[in-house]
């Protein structure tokens, strides 16, 4: 985000935080307790990069990853869901929790468009998932 920043300002532009997009998965559930539960029944996510050899070096030999490969390397690394949390890589929790990280991700970054998908085919959870989301979730977003 701040390299983006940075280059923003030296373009002569400064982003407001509709024009920075976050882009992740969701999972509501009634309580936090039973959200992570849902989310811990998955398998850990492996990056499809890292599910290639030939492709993670080709590109790791791009460049792609910057200046600082190995910090870059990390955010694709498997992590437990508590710390995909804390970065910001999924939102899980009941109503309030989840509307409480999506308030850090409006306040940390500064993302005021959110792409999300559901982050888990769990049948019948995750259509409420996505009902609790637009119920109680989505509302009281406007007064972030």
């Amino acid at each position: 985000m701040q390299h983006y920043r940075v280059c923003a300002r030296d373009a002569s532009w400064e982003p407001a935080v509709e024009d920075v997009i976050y882009r992740g998965m969701f999972h509501v559930a009634d309580t936090d307790e039973a959200a992570f539960a849902d989310m811990s029944t998955l398998p850990p996510r492996i990056s499809l990069v890292d599910q290639n050899k030939a492709i993670a070096e080709g590109v790791r030999q791009s460049g792609y990853y910057g200046a600082d490969a190995v910090a870059q390397r990390q955010r694709t690394s498997r992590r437990e869901l508590a710390d995909r949390i804390e970065l910001g890589q999924v939102i899980v929790g009941g109503p309030d929790t989840v509307l409480a990280q999506v308030q850090r991700i409006r306040d940390e970054p500064g993302a005021g468009v959110l792409d999300l998908v559901v982050g888990a085919q769990l049948g019948e959870r995750t259509l409420h998932s996505i009902e609790l989301f637009g119920v109680k979730v989505l509302p009281r977003m406007r007064e972030l």
